[in-house]
């Protein structure tokens, strides 16, 4: 059987490094449309029992589905590649541009693919569909496994009702916090908090530190390093942008493995933070320190 492999995700998010280093042996296009010269190409491929590599920038599932039904006539197994990235981390890939020209040209294009995206399903006629998070490049990792926990939200609920606390101590823990956090200190993971959702002009670095220190200490946890700075103020529209600089840093200082890690959070800011750091295991908080059985039965077997 003919393979063919349909990479789709948003502009950015890493379909031509997928290609290069995953699937480099497979005959290559890039199309906007499925023009005639496109069909005629993928038609001599086939002829030739070719592998094909195909990256899709349209959205839409109609115009997926003119590339589907050409395969399927030409006897390919069909492969969606879904670069599952969220808007906010693509945001962040086009914010390290450096192009000022570049880069609003990008931001929108990502606007108009988040306005028409329609998410790959079976029903289409993929024969396996794959979910692709990329490492970083050029972080230096370790073999430590480590839990990446946010503050507000995921461990602490603000005892005064508050959306960030006002003293060192406006703090109660979230049930089951401690023993599931526990468990996973005694599997071997370093606890590594990233404080995030505090805003910038009411919390200095130290002030988080010493609220991350008195969690701790209350937990009777050692948490080996504190990430700050993991947003920071950087918004575009409503979304706020990741920046994994802090995550980055921890994973060298304390040679993390980023791959095999675990980061749990409380929303969709969060899970961008793990998809731009390289961190597959993403949970939402409530599932991870409910029903941590579960999360282990569905962790990435190392």
């Amino acid at each position: 059987m003919k393979n063919a492999i349909l990479a789709i995700g948003y502009p950015l998010s890493g379909k031509t490094r997928y290609y290069n280093e995953y699937y480099d042996n497979f005959t290559y296009f890039k199309e906007n449309s499925l023009s005639e010269d496109l069909i005629q190409s993928i038609k001599d491929s086939s002829v030739s029992g070719e592998d094909i590599y195909i990256e899709i920038s349209s959205p839409i599932k109609e115009n997926r589905r003119r590339y589907i039904d050409l395969l399927k006539s030409e006897k390919y197994d069909i492969t969606c590649a879904l670069l599952d990235y969220s808007i906010e981390s693509v945001l962040y890939y086009c914010s390290v541009l450096n192009n000022s020209v570049l880069e609003n040209k990008k931001r929108e294009e990502i606007f108009i693919y988040e306005k028409y995206f329609s998410r790959p399903s079976f029903n289409e006629g993929f024969n396996w569909i794959d979910s692709i998070v990329l490492n970083p490049k050029n972080i230096k990792q370790g073999k430590k496994k480590a839990l990446f926990l946010n503050l507000i939200g995921t461990i602490i609920k603000i005892k005064s009702g508050n959306k960030v606390p006002t003293r060192l101590d406006d703090f109660v823990i979230i049930d089951g916090v401690y023993d599931t956090i526990k468990k996973f200190e005694k599997k071997g993971y370093s606890i590594i908090i990233y404080p995030a959702d505090f805003p910038s002009y009411a919390f200095s670095n130290n002030q988080i530190k010493g609220l991350s220190v008195n969690v701790g200490k209350e937990l009777g946890i050692d948490f080996k390093c504190i990430c700050y700075d993991a947003f920071g103020s950087n918004m575009v529209r409503k979304y706020t942008i990741p920046n994994p600089k802090s995550v980055f840093n921890a994973c060298e200082n304390y040679s993390i493995d980023l791959e095999n890690s675990i980061m749990v959070g409380s929303n969709s800011g969060h899970k961008a933070l793990s998809e731009v750091a390289g961190i597959v295991n993403y949970f939402n908080c409530e599932p991870f320190f409910m029903a941590p059985e579960f999360v282990e039965s569905e962790l990435r077997k190392e």
